[in-house]
């Protein structure tokens, strides 16, 4: 019995006790071991924010060093490329995973490549016969069961479509090559990436470990070795012709004519593009040129994501000359060189092309284009409105293709809200797509059908989906996103749950860079594409003197909603058998559609008043009924000084935070603040955002603390200043009280 064998045969399913002790055995057989999420198979990136800052500078130095004029935009790697045999370093991923998660949570996997491991992955009953199949016709014998036992994978309708399949493992001696090899009968022998290994669990099971682990077989060497040969693009190279051509034009040059449109940038700095045709929708990524300086490659070339266009081509790499091949001549090299008058026979083609003869016309209009204005200031077209989402006199909330934020403290009552405008949209017979990050099918249908919604109704009109992953993870995941995009199909897409569906694209809800790309691929990609109102769901922080209209996290947030942003606060408590009231305020509205038809201007943190939703859930069905807001009462709604400006209460704290400036202190937070000063937390709070409102204080740029800007007194505000609220920006200026 091998090490290996021993190690991971040492645990019973699901027994994750001293995890880090396992964790090290397996580190100590040689296996480079990835810490995944719990109850998942997502690798989990659990390094230090200094390492991690660390990492991403020694990528970018390197990427500066290798030619890379893009290197400022390159990251360090994640995913994979942290699995580890450093004890040392696994022992700190594991503290740190059960800090976050708790203890002995966490499930695990196993990097293929430099564990000098083979598995084969068969994850259906059809891929294990075919694997038996193949195993009997090269050796005449049967095939062993597999090494581990796999849990399969469950779709959202909770019906299985991988089941009774299973992994083998194969050790690969040391200065053997190999490269994955895919069996027409869909079974896979993996030569890189990763494998959940046990004792790890899903949902839809554990990962069992049957035993046996063996070396390569001759005849899956031979398969694996041929399919690194076909694939392969090093060794000996002669240049000739064929590179000089290739040396002289730009990728470009060469995608932008046959209607390919640049998308991105891949994390190495090379920009990612989007085939043409009815599969590639917004935001899609096709493929990534990589260039010789980026890392990634020795020679530069096209790396296809599209699944479709691989399997067409027959690789994934592809140099210049071979994309004008498949492009233009059907995968006819010969007929390629000749259109393009590269001499024949001389030099290798995996690094072509050269300047064309002919001028290049661009098939996909840039970004950077001029665009006339003149329809605009003609009023030569049609404004946008808002036509979703009606308060009881017609005023409607959301604005078609564009993007909207619900946002506001856990159990305020913001999906309740969006799960009850799906509801109204799909008995008025329109489709909603609701993206669900944070619940379950069973809970939402039990819902929806609690506000009065038919099965028939939510069979029909009502698209719930419960992603774990970016669209663009899988063939599957590909496939699927490209039916949610069809125009005009959704009035309403819900996206419930920011940060988590951040998550899932790699992303982090404080990372202003992070919020920008998801926005673009997600979102906006669904408003652009769908034409639908869409709504996200997201959280604020916990201390409601200081947050203001914003969302949790990043100022991108704020900044990348195209429609409108509202904050979701409960007036009244909402339960069962109660009726209660969930007050809505706008804090942006970027067509301004909506502010128009508001009350009750607060120029501390810029919002109008919306209304009041009424939640009765007294009867048999769940009614709701949103209402314009009355100004007077809201002022006792998250409003912490009772809407009445303190003069006395400003200058005490501009007075406490002068003093301790020149004791040398140069930031604060609110808490320290509040210590300082005399008087009633709330109303502290709020003079202080009056304070920053008002330019006396602000917020450092970077941490977000409270820095001094200019002192504030009293007798010089009741001099020249009008009372709180100064008025409303947006309506009718008032008369200054001197």
């Amino acid at each position: 019995m091998t090490t290996i064998e021993q190690v991971l045969g040492s645990r019973a399913p699901g027994d994750k006790s001293d995890l880090g002790g396992y964790v090290r055995a397996l580190a100590e057989a040689g296996l480079h071991v990835l810490l995944i999420e719990p109850m998942g198979k997502k690798p989990l990136d659990l390094r230090a924010p200094a390492a991690k800052r660390a990492d991403d500078e020694a990528a970018q130095a390197a990427a500066k060093s290798a030619g890379n004029a893009m290197y400022g935009r390159v990251r360090s790697q994640a995913g994979v490329h942290l699995a580890t045999a450093d004890t040392a370093r696994l022992d700190d991923y594991v503290a740190t995973a059960e800090r976050r998660y708790g203890v002995d949570t966490v499930n695990l996997g196993v990097a293929l490549g430099p564990s000098r491991l083979v598995v084969v992955d068969a994850d259906t009953p059809a891929q294990v016969e075919g694997f038996k199949a193949a195993w009997k016709d090269a050796t005449d014998t049967d095939l062993p069961a597999p090494t581990v036992r796999t849990p399969g994978q469950l779709a959202a309708n909770g019906e299985a479509y991988h089941h009774d399949g299973g992994h083998w493992y194969f050790t690969v001696p040391e200065g053997v090559e190999v490269a994955a090899y895919e069996d027409r009968d869909g079974w896979v022998a993996k030569a890189g990436g990763y494998v959940v290994i046990p004792p790890s669990v899903r949902a839809e099971g554990p990962y069992t470990w049957q035993g046996g682990v063996s070396e390569l077989p001759a005849w899956l060497h031979g398969r694996m070795t041929r399919e690194r040969a076909a694939s392969s693009t090093t060794g000996p190279r002669t240049a000739g012709p064929i590179d000089e051509w290739a040396a002289g034009v730009e990728w470009p040059a060469l995608l932008e004519p046959r209607g390919w449109t640049m998308r991105g940038v891949e994390s190495c700095g090379c920009p990612t593009w989007t085939r043409p045709g009815e599969v590639a929708r917004e935001n899609a990524k096709s493929a990534v040129t990589h260039v010789a300086a980026c890392g990634m490659t020795d020679t530069g070339h096209l790396h296809l994501w599209s699944d479709t266009l691989a399997a067409a081509w027959g690789k994934r790499d592809h140099s210049k000359v071979e994309f004008v091949a498949w492009s233009d001549h059907e995968g006819d090299v010969g007929a390629a060189t000749s259109a393009l008058g590269i001499p024949e026979n001389v030099g290798t083609w995996d690094v072509a092309e050269a300047v064309l003869d002919v001028p290049v016309e661009v098939a996909v209009p840039s970004t950077w284009a001029r665009i006339d204005l003149g329809v605009y200031a003609r009023g030569e077209y049609d404004p946008v409105v808002p036509t979703t989402f009606p308060r009881t006199d017609g005023q409607c909330l959301l604005y078609p293709g564009l993007t909207h934020s619900f946002h506001g403290e856990s159990e305020s009552g913001k999906s309740l809200v969006l799960q009850w405008v799906s509801v109204q949209e799909i008995k008025a017979g329109r489709h909603v797509l609701f993206l669900d990050y944070e619940s379950d099918p069973r809970s939402i249908t039990r819902r929806l059908q609690d506000m009065g919604a038919t099965a028939e109704e939510i069979e029909t009109y009502f698209d719930y989906r419960l992603p774990e992953t970016a669209p663009d993870s899988t063939q599957a995941d590909q496939h699927e996103w490209v039916k949610v995009l069809a125009p005009a199909k959704y009035s309403l897409v819900v996206i419930d749950g920011v940060t988590a569906s951040l998550g899932t694209f790699g992303g982090s809800s404080q990372s202003n860079d992070d919020v920008n790309a998801w926005t673009r691929k997600l979102p906006r990609a669904l408003a652009t594409a769908t034409g639908a109102a869409v709504a996200m769901v997201d959280h604020v922080t916990k201390d409601a003197g200081t947050r203001g209209r914003f969302a949790i996290g990043a100022q991108a947030k704020m900044a990348d909603v195209t429609g409108a942003a509202y904050t979701v606060t409960p007036k009244e408590p909402v339960g069962k058998g109660r009726v209660g009231t969930i007050r809505l305020r706008v804090g942006k509205d970027r067509p301004s559609g909506v502010r128009p038809f508001c009350t009750d201007y607060n120029s501390n943190d810029h919002t109008h008043l919306v209304g009041d939703i009424t939640v009765d859930s007294t009867g048999p069905v769940l009614t709701m009924t949103l209402d314009p807001g009355k100004a007077e009462d809201d002022r006792h709604v998250g409003d912490g000084n009772g809407g009445v400006r303190r003069p006395d209460l400003m200058e005490a704290i501009s007075r406490a935070i002068e003093a301790a400036e020149s004791e040398g202190e140069t930031e604060w937070s609110a808490n320290a603040i509040e210590k300082r000063v005399k008087g009633q937390g709330a109303r502290i709070r709020a003079a202080i955002k009056v304070l920053l409102t008002e330019g006396y204080l602000a917020n450092h740029p970077i941490n977000n603390r409270i820095t001094f800007v200019r002192r504030y007194r009293a007798e010089d505000d009741e001099a020249t200043q009008p009372p709180l609220p100064p008025g409303d920006p947006f309506g009718p200026r008032p008369e200054v009280v001197s």
